[in-house]
């Protein structure tokens, strides 16, 4: 059995992302993102759980002839408060839906899944023809998941090091350690990071290399930072050449 097949990964161009088993509750998923949701021929694409959640109820709301009286009605066994209400209290209270009524959208990412696969069931929809996909930051990985990406990444960076700039062995030994140096800097500043190596999408990398920047210029010296800066750049030239 495959990496892939043993921890449900799936593949978005370059990026490595996880299916969700619908049919089972997940609380390891607290800080995953939502990517893609399909209900039958419908497609959601959404980065956040509160956009997503208030598509996917406009959408069950439109497909169903359940009535606004009878969602108000709705309860889940994980929470004491309505899924719907009438009328909007909180910032967290989402809509109006297109039948009028708000949705309760202030939950844990974990939480906003269950509402999702709770809805589903809710609507009469069969869960065979619903797929969720999310992205998981790596630090919040399987290790052995880690591991996996970290190697393939590595072999990538010791080719694009030989070819793009002719590193010596020595050289390259010589970045490996800087590389290593400022994972540890990682994993103090957020437990979302585990390596510079670990990326596979220019995008998020040039997200967290500014949030990295940041906080490396709070605890390195001037020299310490440009050696730092050096790598940070390094790794905008090698994602934006393997991803």
């Amino acid at each position: 059995m495959t990496i892939e097949e043993k921890h449900n990964i799936v593949y978005y161009k370059k990026r490595h992302l996880y299916e969700i088993d619908l049919a089972k509750r997940n609380y390891a998923l607290a800080k995953c993102k939502p990517f893609l949701l399909e209900i039958k021929n419908m497609k959601f694409r959404q980065n956040s759980w509160i956009h997503l959640v208030e598509d996917t109820a406009n959408y069950l709301i439109q497909e169903s002839d359940k009535t606004a009286e009878e969602l108000l009605l709705f309860r889940v066994n994980w929470t004491t408060r309505p899924i719907f209400i009438l009328e909007k209290r909180l910032a967290a209270h989402k809509g109006p839906l297109i039948n009028g009524l708000y949705i309760d959208v202030n939950h844990t990412a974990v939480h906003m899944i269950f509402i999702v696969q709770e809805m589903i069931e809710y609507f009469d929809v069969s869960k065979n023809d619903c797929r969720l996909i999310v992205y998981i930051p790596h630090g919040l990985e399987k290790q052995e998941v880690r591991e996996y990406y970290y190697q393939k990444n590595k072999t990538k960076m010791i080719q694009f090091l030989k070819l793009m700039y002719q590193c010596t062995s020595e050289k390259i030994e010589s970045v490996f350690s800087m590389i290593s140096s400022l994972d540890s800097h990682l994993e103090s500043m957020s437990d979302i990071y585990k390596s510079l190596l670990l990326f596979d999408s220019r995008k998020e990398y040039a997200t967290a290399k500014a949030r990295i920047k940041q906080y490396l210029d709070d605890i390195f010296n001037s020299y310490q930072m440009k050696q730092a800066e050096m790598i940070l750049d390094l790794f905008t030239k090698f994602y934006a050449t393997y991803y």
